[in-house]
């Protein structure tokens, strides 16, 4: 007759009540390093230009979601497209790694002359393949117009992209502003979901090690 351990049962009990624990605790994180294109962008210079919308002109935290974007006469710090279009397409390279995501910040427009020109509807697309092909996963979101002037400062609005997994590139494309004859937008982060912890899959070698003992 085979005798077992009484003493498995309590460690797999034990296992069972700390593994879960360590995901619990983990906090999304702004991705860094992303490059960004639009198929229209108002010069090649600093001036409107769609390199402003992740280098964190303007913000007043570097790669802080609630951080607040700061106003411009002349959109230097922000992007803006050609005149006649508006409804342009702007694509973010996440960089080397695919991520796990978490949600979209958007910061509208913030020229203090002209804040109609601020996106009011637009969709999101996510690729895997290193930007060769696009699924729309958001469509017909809405942002609203910044209030603009004196001093005014503009906060992120949020889109969940909870559940779209090993993301290498993102579009954003415009279906319209809020009545300018350009359109623009101040700055974009994304956040994504970490990996697990070392803690966390040592955690799960345990119960399985243990499991086999069984």
């Amino acid at each position: 007759m085979r005798h077992y351990s009484p003493r498995l049962p309590v460690l797999v009990a034990i296992a069972a009540i700390v593994l879960p624990t360590a995901p619990l605790g983990a906090a999304v994180a702004v991705i860094e390093g992303i490059t960004v294109t639009a198929t229209s962008q108002w010069t090649g210079d600093s001036v409107g230009a769609a390199i402003n919308l992740t280098n964190n002109s303007g913000i007043s935290a570097a790669y802080d979601v609630a951080a607040t974007h700061d106003f411009s006469g002349d959109a230097a710090r922000q992007w803006h497209s050609q005149v006649a279009d508006t409804t342009p397409t702007i694509t973010f390279d996440l960089g080397l790694n695919s991520y796990d995501l978490d949600s979209i910040y958007i910061w509208n427009a913030n020229q203090s002359s002209a804040t109609n020109r601020g996106v009011q509807q637009f969709d999101i697309l996510v690729s895997t393949d290193d930007g060769a092909n696009y699924t729309e996963v958001l469509s017909n979101q809405l942002l609203a117009q910044s209030t603009g002037g004196g001093n005014a400062l503009v906060s992120a609005q949020s889109f969940s992209l909870a559940g779209q997994n090993g993301v290498t590139h993102v579009q954003i494309r415009v279906d319209s502003n809020h009545g300018g004859n350009v359109v623009g937008l101040s700055e974009v982060m994304f956040t994504s979901v970490p990996e697990p912890s070392s803690a966390l899959l040592c955690g799960l070698g345990l119960a399985c090690m243990l499991r086999r003992r069984r």
